[in-house]
């Protein structure tokens, strides 16, 4: 009987599982073109973004990044 009643909650809990969807989260960010800080170096150009670091990866462009948690 206590085997039976498992295998039920098994199957029930299994269903529930197949029968759950994925939740879309949309998040807007917005940023002041004020923020934006362009600057020149050795025949580079450079964005800043003010309070956001910039992309440091060799070969690769310099990019402001700001993390955000959702």
């Amino acid at each position: 009987m206590q085997t039976r009643f498992f295998l039920v909650l098994a199957v029930i809990l299994l269903f529930g599982l197949v029968q759950a969807k994925a939740d879309e989260i949309s998040q807007s960010v917005d940023f002041s073109i004020a923020d934006l800080v362009f600057s020149t170096s050795e025949g580079f150009d450079i964005i800043y973004l003010k309070g956001a670091d910039i992309t440091d990866q060799v070969g690769e462009p310099q990019l402001p990044v700001k993390l955000l948690h959702v």
